[in-house]
């Protein structure tokens, strides 16, 4: 399965998601939810308790490299 994660490319999109389903703890918070089409779009927001913003994307990168390599070895159904 060939599937890469995209940014988000609108503010809309952005809040839209922010208002459907999120896992968080005391330093991340992931938003995920379906938009518009039947893809998969989640979003990682970093707390500010991490650290400058320099450790907050290396973070955010970190993560989403995670989710490319779990969705490019595991055959996943998103239907959630």
């Amino acid at each position: 399965m060939k599937s890469k994660i995209l940014a988000l490319s609108k503010n809309e999109e952005f809040k839209r998601l922010l208002k459907k389903k999120k896992v968080s703890n005391k330093y991340v918070t992931i938003f995920y939810g379906n938009l518009d089409d039947k893809k998969l779009n989640i979003s990682f927001v970093t707390k500010k308790k991490i650290g400058n913003d320099e450790k907050r994307n290396k973070i955010k990168k970190r993560l989403r490299n995670i989710i490319n390599d779990a969705v490019k070895k595991i055959s996943m159904k998103f239907n959630y």
